[in-house]
């Protein structure tokens, strides 16, 4: 029985390669193991005003980084607005059949002391080629 449920994760694994394999079947392994290993965190957090605030403050300056980015006629992808080189790297990454993944910056103007009291924020971007 358990060679039957493994069976399409191992034909996976033989097609695709190890890393892909244990993404595979480590993140969903993962994901089902937390809510049963850990139900308590998974309950939704009761965030504090000053929070809301920062994330609020943090949400405009994201957006009107995209607003900027979406008036450049030229550039579609998040790719395109890189640097030649950052760029570069990014298409050898999808070429050779790897994601790309990375923190977003330049959305907080540089002037800006910015913290997010009781918490933080996470923005990152990414890319991957389906063939």
């Amino acid at each position: 029985m358990a060679e039957e449920l493994l069976r399409p994760a191992i034909r996976y694994c033989r097609r695709h390669g190890a890393e892909s394999a244990f993404l595979y079947l480590a993140v969903p392994l993962a994901l089902v193991l937390a809510g049963h290993v850990f139900p308590l965190a998974a309950r939704a957090a009761t965030l504090k005003p000053a929070t809301v605030q920062a994330w609020d403050r943090y949400y405009l300056w994201a957006d009107a980084k995209v607003s900027r980015e979406v008036k450049d006629a030229q550039a579609f992808l998040i790719q395109d607005h890189l640097p030649p080189k950052e760029k570069e790297e990014v298409l050898r990454a999808l070429q050779s059949g790897k994601t790309y993944i990375e923190r977003v910056n330049g959305v907080i103007p540089a002037n800006e002391k910015f913290n997010v009291p009781d918490g933080e924020i996470h923005h990152w971007w990414g890319t991957v080629l389906a063939p």
